[in-house]
């Protein structure tokens, strides 16, 4: 599996574990975000959380490789 392509939907800005993830393509979370997923203003990956916060600094510790 490529670990580019695929990401932690949604990506959390804290060590928190999500009630409900999975593994997502890049380009099904562009797509998600364009059509307005209702997950998507909460996760570090959105264009929304970013325009509020901005990028996120570092992932956090359980989600680094």
């Amino acid at each position: 599996m490529d670990s580019d392509y695929y990401i932690l939907c949604p990506q959390r800005p804290d060590d928190e574990p999500g009630l409900i993830t999975h593994l997502i393509s890049t380009d099904i979370c562009r797509r998600r975000q364009d059509e307005g997923f209702h997950k998507c203003p909460r996760c570090t990956r959105s264009d929304v959380w970013r325009a509020q916060h901005g990028d996120p600094a570092e992932a956090p510790a359980s989600r680094r490789r």
